[in-house]
């Protein structure tokens, strides 16, 4: 019997060898999850940075609010495309607003999603970070 393409050991079970890519792919991800290295995106975060689009509107609680029940969103750029009328448009509960011009967001959301075929592909998941907040603290030695 073959599972993933990989032949069974005859009792429904992967074989060893998939069973140590399983085994060896957690503990890369559990790594990943307390890797403390410049790579890692949530502690790298660059305030401003072409993979950041910060959200004007709703609140935070309201965000998360609609994401535990299972709500998603879409995002909307608060400043008009160019000849376009300055009107500000009313909030939306499925809308996530931000004052990036409209080019601009649409290239963050480009590299965003880039991105996130690329963690699915490396590790099995689309990922797409939120925060709420951010930190900036200083070493001893004045290191930010």
């Amino acid at each position: 019997m073959e599972w993933g393409g990989v032949r069974d050991d005859g009792g429904g079970r992967p074989s060893a060898d998939r069973e140590a890519v399983i085994r060896s792919a957690i503990s890369r991800w559990r790594v990943g999850l307390i890797d403390i290295a410049a790579a890692n995106r949530l502690l790298a975060l660059r305030p401003g940075g072409a993979v950041m689009i910060e959200v004007a509107r709703p609140a935070a609680d309201d965000v998360l609010t609609r994401l535990r029940t299972g709500g998603t969103f879409a995002f909307r750029s608060l400043t008009p495309w160019a000849g376009a009328p300055a009107t500000v448009p009313p909030p939306a509960p499925y809308l996530l607003d931000t004052r990036m011009e409209p080019d601009d967001l649409e290239a963050a959301l480009q590299v965003l999603m880039r991105r996130s075929n690329q963690e699915a592909m490396e590790r099995g998941a689309p990922v797409l970070y939120l925060a709420f907040g951010t930190l900036t603290w200083a070493d001893r030695d004045g290191a930010r």
